[in-house]
C-alpha cells in the first residue's frame, strides 16, 4: 500500500492483515519516521522505502487527470469518463460524494490528511539526504 493511497493505513490492514507499506522519502526525518511507526503500530508486515519517483497525471494506460478538487464544474467535465466505468459510477451514486483526493498516510494518525497535490509539492520539495558517514569530503 502507497503512502499515497486515498485509504488510511488502518483501514486497509483491517480487510488485509498481510500489508507492505510503501514509504516515499518526503518531509522531515521526523515526519519520515513518524509514517514508519503509523505503519508499525498500524500492523504492517513490511515495509518498501521509495527514494526515486516520478509522476505523470496519466498515471498509467487510460488513467484520467487527477484533478486538484472535486467540485461541480470538476464533475461535469470528468462525466464522460465516469460513464465508461459503470461499477465506480454506481458506487459514487449510492454516496452522492466526489472521491476524497486527500492523503491521509501523509497526515499523524487523527490529523486531517493534506490534499494529493500538497503531499506531492512536498515531496518534490524534500532534499536528498545523504547520512553524514557516507559523504565524501572535498580534497
Amino acid at each position: 500500500m502507497s503512502s499515497f493511497a486515498s485509504k488510511p493505513i488502518e483501514e486497509v490492514i483491517a480487510a488485509n492483515p498481510k500489508l507492505f507499506f510503501q514509504l516515499y522519502w518526503l518531509g522531515s526525518r521526523d515526519a519520515i519516521a513518524a509514517r514508519v511507526e503509523r505503519a508499525r503500530a498500524a500492523g504492517a508486515v513490511g515495509l518498501i522505502g521509495t527514494t526515486d519517483w516520478s509522476f505523470s497525471h496519466g498515471r498509467d494506460w487510460g488513467s484520467p487527470k487527477i484533478p486538484e478538487q472535486m467540485d461541480l464544474k470538476t464533475v461535469l467535465a470528468m462525466m464522460p469518463e465516469a460513464l465508461t466505468r459503470p461499477r465506480w459510477l454506481m458506487r459514487w451514486a449510492k454516496t452522492m460524494r466526489p472521491p476524497n483526493l486527500q492523503v491521509p498516510n501523509q497526515a499523524v494518525h487523527g490529523e486531517a490528511s493534506p490534499p494529493f497535490f500538497q503531499a506531492y509539492g512536498a515531496w518534490m520539495g524534500t532534499p536528498p539526504r545523504v547520512p553524514p558517514r557516507c559523504r565524501t569530503r572535498s580534497s
